[in-house]
């Protein structure tokens, strides 16, 4: 089975064959369609070329290969928990009392499904805590964005009075406020977390409360300041 190159510093790339060495693999490639040469033959590929893809050195920022890996999907969740965050934050500070239901494509698929399937690419990536938040907040987005679906609000009909209503969704804030406090002191004993994601969990804790709060006292100058931290939430994520 062949091993995964990798790049060091200047962008060469490396393929380890031993515990500790960096040699290439002494193993001949596979035959290539079309060619019927050997490494270094004509029409033929070496090891190095049959672990690696063609790239843009522009878009690549190392060398004209790239090994063939899997991207890291991390940068997709975060731009998909970034963008749908920025649109919600915009309504919440410009539009507390109007219906936001037109980010409900953004919702549901790019900060919901595409996010969910991020944060499960990341966990077999090997990203066991940043997987688990992607994941989390994946389907976090994507129950928020079913909700604005006709079919599935009528589910809220249950609730007898719009202060029912209001508890259930502060309820519902709440645990999702306590459950990102506990990722923020998770975040502070892993060995692999930065500053940076403790300070985006915090901001996230913040707005989740405040929004439950919002709920409980229906002031909307609590939604508004909700609505400031999620952009800048939105900034941090982008920094």
């Amino acid at each position: 089975m062949p091993v995964r190159p990798t790049q060091d510093a200047s962008g060469k790339l490396m393929v380890p064959h031993n515990e500790g060495s960096t040699t290439p693999p002494s193993i001949s490639p596979p035959p290539f369609i079309g060619g019927g040469g050997r490494a270094g033959g004509p029409g033929g590929m070496s090891d190095w070329e049959w672990l690696t893809r063609t790239a843009s050195p522009l878009v690549n920022g190392q060398s004209d290969r790239r090994p063939l890996t899997m991207g890291n999907p991390a940068v997709l969740g975060l731009w998909s928990f970034a963008t749908v965050t920025i649109l919600l934050g915009c309504y919440n500070l410009f539009l507390p009392h109007k219906p936001n239901h037109i980010i409900l494509p953004t919702a549901l698929l790019f900060g919901g499904i595409a996010q969910y399937i991020a944060g499960f690419l990341d966990l077999f990536y090997g990203g066991t805590f940043s997987g688990t938040i992607l994941v989390s907040y994946g389907a976090f987005w994507a129950g928020s964005g079913m909700m604005m679906l006709p079919s599935a609000a009528l589910t809220l009909d249950s609730y007898a009075t719009e202060w029912d209503l209001a508890q259930a969704n502060a309820i519902y804030h709440f645990f999702w406020s306590f459950y990102t406090a506990m990722l923020v002191g998770i975040s502070l004993k892993i060995k692999s977390g930065t500053f940076i994601l403790t300070w985006c969990l915090f901001w996230v804790f913040i707005t989740l409360f405040l929004t439950a709060i919002y709920y409980i006292t229906d002031v909307s100058a609590v939604l508004r300041v909700s609505g400031m931290f999620f952009i800048y939430l939105y900034r941090e994520k982008l920094n």
